[in-house]
């Protein structure tokens, strides 16, 4: 992994934003695009894991989780961010809930777990309660990585816990 990191600070925080570049044992390069952290210790949270012809970059460079998926053989890139504002398109979540998270609060997600292709995201977001209240909740949702295709499919979404 090739990084090229440029360093902005100032009032507002401190800025690390990131170039990722893929070389392989053979010089092929994979250019996994860009991405802003807000700590010098930024490295420590680039990992790698294997599913089938994927190698799956787990990131939390802000507030959402983000996933790189590389394809080895097709140089395929998917690049997934999983934010609670979209969960209002997510067919489990709209079965479960009627209701969307609020667009106005950002919230955030962040990763409970990774067991091969499985992972378990948690989210935190503002949710409609009785009108014109909101409340701020928890939720897990559990993911599975498709191998065929290096995409996220929901497989179980969670009850919402209020904080």
């Amino acid at each position: 992994m090739i990084c090229d990191e440029i360093y902005d600070g100032d009032f507002a925080g401190e800025f690390y934003e990131v170039k990722m570049i893929l070389e392989t044992l053979n010089g092929k390069k994979y250019d996994l695009g860009s991405m802003t952290f807000h700590s010098q210790d930024w490295s420590k949270g680039i990992t790698t894991r294997r599913v089938k012809d994927w190698i799956v970059f787990p990131l939390e460079p802000e507030n959402f989780v983000q996933f790189k998926m590389l394809n080895t053989i097709s140089g395929q890139l998917n690049d997934t961010t999983l934010q609670p504002f979209d969960l209002r398109k997510d067919l489990l979540y709209k079965e479960k809930f009627n209701d969307r998270p609020d667009h106005l609060y950002a919230g955030s997600s962040s990763i409970q777990d990774i067991s091969g292709n499985i992972i378990e995201i948690k989210y935190e977001y503002k949710a409609k309660a009785v009108y014109p209240s909101e409340i701020l909740v928890s939720q897990k949702v559990t993911y599975e990585i498709n191998p065929a295709d290096g995409k996220l499919k929901t497989k179980k979404v969670g009850e919402r816990v209020v904080q």
